[in-house]
């Protein structure tokens, strides 16, 4: 009976593997190499995506992707402060801290402007009122005999105001008229923080609204009567503080961490914002970012080292780290 041609094409095949081991020894086929990720170019646990994620430097696929414990674009308050779902989604970062936890808008991503600053009175005619404690409107609180007799300082007084008087009405700078009636709008300050009525004028914004500063680590962002700025965030380094787009942006890598990029090995910069390069290998096959040296001898196929360059596939892929 003559041989199917099945039963010939299984004889081959396993007298290629047989031969292939003959040739090059014992080996590990890393079936990545068939997906176009090669040891040299292709994503390492310890420089392109994470080891969880994609491909593992050890070959084949790696761990499915853990579920986040948020999504891309999702935002969520915690008090006062607005956050964003950050890049690995394994955590949140500060976007903006508002005047209150009030004013806080995760729906549309934004701190709503404040009403009022906390402590603050205003006077709508007769009629005293407070600032509420979510800052997005006023309560009255009493009525007096006349505006006249309303102080903005939180108080009906006794007697009207005394001509030429100032007082801050909410942003509004107002004085006493002369016949003491009542008071006169004189001018809108930015916030209610910069009217000085001792001084009888609007003192100058030391920030815009929105606008952040870097200190340091430390971002920090204008207040709401922008006055100055405040705390915000630390950042891991000084050079990851963003004022431009008020973040801090996430570090590329580790402290002493090692990596290796083709045949440059490359260490963590102090800013964690890159690598320095630190030596040049012969090949991608001589650069270990486990062993944090040029390697004498380029990696063997029986590499599985999930930080170490890895030989795939030894029937297709030659020692240097290239296809044959």
């Amino acid at each position: 009976m003559r041989p199917s041609r099945a039963w010939l094409l299984s004889l081959g095949l396993v007298l290629l593997g047989a031969g292939c081991q003959k040739v090059l020894g014992d080996y590990k086929v890393d079936d990545s190499a068939f997906a176009g990720t090669s040891s040299s170019g292709g994503n390492t646990a310890s420089g392109g995506k994470a080891a969880s994620g994609g491909n593992t430097a050890s070959g084949g696929s790696g761990a499915a992707p853990s579920v986040g414990i948020c999504a891309d674009g999702e935002l969520q308050c915690v008090g006062p402060v607005l956050q964003s779902c950050n890049a690995k989604h394994d955590g949140w970062t500060n976007e903006q801290v508002c005047a209150s936890a009030g004013l806080c808008d995760k729906v549309n991503g934004t701190c709503a402007a404040a009403a009022c600053e906390p402590g603050t009175f205003r006077c709508t005619d007769a009629v005293l009122q407070a600032c509420n404690k979510t800052q997005d409107g006023w309560d009255d609180v009493e009525t007096c005999i006349s505006a006249a007799h309303c102080s903005a300082m939180g108080n009906c007084m006794d007697a009207p105001c005394m001509a030429g008087d100032f007082q801050c009405n909410g942003v509004g700078l107002e004085q006493c008229k002369t016949d003491r009636t009542g008071w006169a709008a004189v001018k809108m300050c930015d916030t209610q923080a910069l009217c000085d009525a001792a001084a009888g004028k609007c003192d100058a914004a030391a920030c815009a609204a929105g606008s952040f500063d870097c200190v340091g680590t430390e971002l920090l962002a204008c207040n709401s009567g922008r006055t100055g700025f405040m705390p915000m965030a630390p950042c891991d380094t000084a050079a990851l503080c963003d004022k431009a787009n008020g973040k801090c942006t996430d570090p590329v890598c580790q402290p002493n961490e090692f990596h290796c990029d083709d045949n440059i090995l490359g260490l963590c910069n102090v800013d964690r914002t890159g690598y320095d390069k630190v030596d040049t290998c012969a090949t991608a096959a001589y650069c270990s970012a486990s062993t944090k040296k040029c390697t004498t001898a380029p990696c063997s196929p029986t590499t599985t080292s999930a930080t170490a360059p890895t030989c795939k596939n030894a029937c297709l892929i030659n020692r240097a780290g290239r296809r044959r």
